[in-house]
């Protein structure tokens, strides 16, 4: 059971580029498992679901992680819509003033200044063969985390440095944990949004989207879970399509036992079961 819920995991397998995708399927199958929650990397992803194509993997309903949820190919791809249904969170896009300018400039720098920057590539020269729509139009949820991770730690290197009216504290020697230190009192806007770090760690804002890959292709928005400065979640059910033609489908191993059955354990979950008739003289029908 998965901790503080109701919910049976009956199956888990860390994922990686040689991973059977064959036994993997068999297993799942065996399981009687029909919701499958994939926690991976864009292209490992991708692998698990044209594999499911590819060997006809139907009736299931996957959870996409935020790491390939907005997927441009996958909900494309033929055969897709055999597999089921494909439910995802990603975080919400942010359009980041002037980025689509510097990519275009960037890129327009064909070579290196000199062999220096050659050998460590980076956005000022022309080291890959992406085209600025290439990059521009790549899964625009991880802009914001991007960007303001790189203004926190500015803000935190600004304070450690004692920065004031354009100048810093050049005596001072910044070690990580100092820098650590300040991180952990960050506390500043950004695109009208506070920055700031609760006791784990974790940011005290942001939201994710509820996305379902349609029928079109498309990773529709269909909800979201905000968790700050409280918990809000909403799922516009209306917009799912169910592979089962309207119908919710469920993930049950064992349907519960009817009045004089008793639960005899099947396999290692405590959700599979079979039901078993009691013994005479060993059931009642009452309480207390």
């Amino acid at each position: 059971m998965i901790k503080d819920t109701e919910i049976c995991l009956a199956y888990t397998k860390g994922l990686n580029n040689k991973t059977n995708s064959s036994q993997l399927f068999k297993q799942i199958e065996a399981q009687r498992i029909h919701i499958i929650i994939v926690f991976a990397p864009e292209m490992t992803a991708e692998d698990v679901i044209e594999s499911a194509i590819q060997l006809n993997v139907t009736n299931k309903v996957w959870i996409a992680g935020d790491a390939w949820s907005l997927n441009k190919r996958l909900p494309k791809m033929k055969g897709i819509e055999n597999i089921g249904t494909v439910l995802g969170v990603s975080e919400p896009g942010v359009t980041i003033p002037g980025f689509r300018d510097f990519i275009y400039s960037s890129k327009s720098q064909l070579h290196c200044r000199n062999a220096e920057q050659q050998n460590f590539c980076n956005q000022v020269c022309n080291c890959s063969s992406l085209s600025p729509e290439d990059v521009i139009a790549a899964d625009p949820s991880f802009s914001f985390p991007v960007y303001s991770a790189v203004y926190a730690i500015a803000h935190a290197l600004h304070n450690a440095l004692q920065c004031e009216a354009g100048r810093c504290n050049g005596n001072i020697t910044v070690y990580p944990h100092m820098v650590l230190a300040e991180l952990k009192k960050s506390n500043f806007k950004l695109l009208n949004r506070s920055i700031e770090f609760d006791e784990n760690g974790d940011p005290k804002y942001g939201s994710y989207s509820i996305v379902f890959w349609n029928h079109s292709g498309d990773a529709e928005e269909i909800g979201f879970y905000t968790f700050h400065p409280s918990v809000n979640f909403f799922i516009n059910n209306s917009k799912i399509h169910w592979y089962m033609k309207g119908e919710v489908p469920t993930s049950l191993c064992s349907p519960g036992c009817p009045v004089g059955y008793a639960k005899k354990p099947d396999g290692i979950h405590k959700c599979c079961f079979t039901c078993e008739i009691c013994p005479n003289g060993t059931y009642v029908n009452s309480t207390g």
